[in-house]
């Protein structure tokens, strides 16, 4: 699977993530938009398109454009949770939690909801059990989606100030994500009834030709060619056996059996 930052799953998923993210904002009361992580600490240097100060104290943030954010969404989050690798609705889920809440937390949610260790590494059995997903994506989505709010019911400052947004983007995507995963499976059912359809309709085509073949046979029967003056009395009794006169044989043959004794 391509890794590009023009990869459209990539892309579908980053456009998704920017609408619950939003644009640039400065609230003081946000820790996130302070350099030093906490209200007042540091330099309030606001969050914009998800690029929090707090996460990326370098950053211009003010002057951060989307196609810069779009290339440490991508290698931050996508890339190091190996979405590439997940089914669309699973990848849409695991990227917007590691954005939201940090890789370190989207990819034990994920371990959590495919049955293996939670130990924040995307290993070599990680990677077994990702491929034996298939068509559990939407049930991975709910439980991917479970670990999060659950995570939320804990956290102390979930006030009223930011818990209903909160509340409302995990719904959201669990929405989402549950959608894109259960329209991958139609999909991939829709291309098996079409290839299904193709073979029934040249089968259906083979058979025509058969009987149609078959009833100018039945039409048209071909004529059986029986050969002239053989030699061979056809009233003798059919368990006697062949005269041994080869007489009506031309010369060539007669020879041909002479030299064996026949004639």
């Amino acid at each position: 699977m391509t890794t590009s930052t023009d990869d459209t799953r990539f892309l579908r998923a980053f456009e998704h993530v920017l609408g619950s993210e939003g644009g640039f904002t400065d609230d003081r009361q946000d820790p996130g938009n302070w350099t030093g992580g906490r209200i007042g600490q540091g330099q309030l240097k606001g969050t914009n398109f998800g690029i929090s100060a707090a996460s990326y104290p370098n950053e211009d943030i003010r002057g951060m454009t989307q196609a810069r954010a779009r290339q440490i969404y991508h290698r931050d989050y996508w890339s190091r949770c190996s979405c590439q690798l997940l089914p669309d609705g699973v990848a849409y889920v695991v990227f917007d939690c590691a954005v939201n809440h940090g890789v370190g937390r989207a990819i034990p949610w994920l371990q959590e909801a495919i049955g293996t260790a939670p130990d924040g590494k995307i290993g070599p059995h990680t990677r077994q059990m990702i491929g034996e997903i298939g068509g559990r994506a939407d049930a991975v989505v709910r439980e991917i989606s479970a670990q999060r709010t659950h995570f939320y019911m804990e956290l102390d400052q979930l006030n009223d100030r930011f818990g209903l947004g909160w509340a409302r983007r995990a719904i959201d995507v669990a929405v989402k994500g549950d959608r894109f995963a259960r329209s991958t499976e139609v999909a991939k059912l829709i291309v098996k009834i079409d290839e299904l359809e193709r073979q029934v309709g040249g089968l259906q085509a083979a058979k025509e030709r058969l009987e149609a073949e078959n009833q100018a046979l039945r039409d048209h029967p071909p004529m059986m060619i029986q050969p002239d003056n053989v030699g061979i009395d056809m009233a003798r009794e059919p368990d006697q056996s062949p005269p041994n006169d080869f007489g009506w044989a031309p010369g060539f043959i007669q020879r041909w059996m002479a030299d064996r004794g026949r004639v």
